[in-house]
């Protein structure tokens, strides 16, 4: 399924060029390519149709928002993934490259099988966000059109099962995080809808508990979101309000179950796990398998 994929890689960085050369070595249905600059990379874009981008962050030759605005500029591109090498990244840095329309990260040291897993679920991503168009494309905009108003916020949990239906269709990933809040944030709705991408769905569950549904979204990229909204969150209450936010994971929602069944398990492991969070004011999510 993920055979003969082209990789372009953004880097300057002798440790990454020498992990994907052995990268390519070892996992022979991958071709690596190489630009260390955006202008190199450009010509490449343009000659070549890459399967997967890989963007080093710290690479000091490359300017990252104008690496991805020119990605995200190319029609051809919409529904790459895009991977990012990030570690040491600060959250608000992070927060900008998801809106910026990076699929996941790799963290270092490098691991070839680990690397390759990730690659791959990017892939499928982005392929399911194609699919998702293409089903319902009143509900999707294109990684270039990040400045687009953010949905409305749902207050009826059958946005989950639905979600949990595509899921299940198209054996992609979900996560389900509550965000529980003891006092008060002003317009935390707007709060969170801003900080949100074109294809998360709020759920109101009650006054304290709001629930916000990943569609397409790794674990990593899941805590990574649910790490931003806090701070984010956290920034605009006073010391007397309580913010936990807790979550579930679903690599895979395609057994046989039924969906009501699953969409009651993850909201009531979310809600438990937002409790537990609320009491340390951290993030705690959970992987579940059915």
């Amino acid at each position: 399924m993920f055979s003969n994929k082209i990789i372009l890689l953004l880097s300057s960085s002798p440790v990454t060029l020498r992990f994907f050369q052995s990268f390519e070595r070892d996992m022979e249905d991958y071709t690596v390519k190489v630009a260390q600059t955006l202008e190199k990379a450009q010509d490449l874009l343009s000659r070549v149709k890459f399967d997967v981008i890989v963007i080093d962050a710290k690479s000091p030759f490359i300017d990252l928002k104008a690496s991805l605005e020119a990605i995200n500029q190319d029609p051809d591109y919409t529904f790459t993934a895009i991977l990012m090498i990030s570690e040491g990244l600060k959250k608000a840095f992070i927060r900008q490259m998801l809106q910026l329309g990076v699929t996941d990260f790799l963290a270092e040291p490098f691991e070839v099988h680990e690397c390759q897993i990730r690659i791959e679920m990017a892939i499928q991503t982005e392929a399911n966000k194609k699919k998702m168009q293409n089903l319902h494309p009143e509900k999707f905009l294109p990684k270039a059109e990040i400045n687009a108003p953010m949905p409305q916020v749902k207050k009826t949990s059958s946005c989950l099962i639905e979600a949990l239906k595509r899921s299940k269709q198209n054996k992609s990933p979900l996560a389900l995080l509550c965000v529980h809040i003891e006092g008060h944030v002003l317009e935390v709705e707007k709060i969170l809808t801003s900080e949100m991408r074109r294809h998360d769905t709020l759920i109101r569950k009650s006054e304290q508990k709001i629930l916000v549904i990943l569609e397409n979204t790794s674990f990593r990229a899941s805590g990574f979101i649910a790490e931003n909204l806090l701070e984010v969150l956290e920034s605009r209450c006073n010391d007397q309000t309580k913010i936990g936010i807790g979550g579930s994971f679903l690599e895979k929602t395609f057994l046989e179950k039924k969906v009501l069944e699953i969409a009651l398990s993850i909201e009531k492991e979310s809600i438990e796990k937002a409790q537990e969070a609320l009491a340390k004011g951290s993030v705690v999510i959970s992987k579940l398998h059915f």
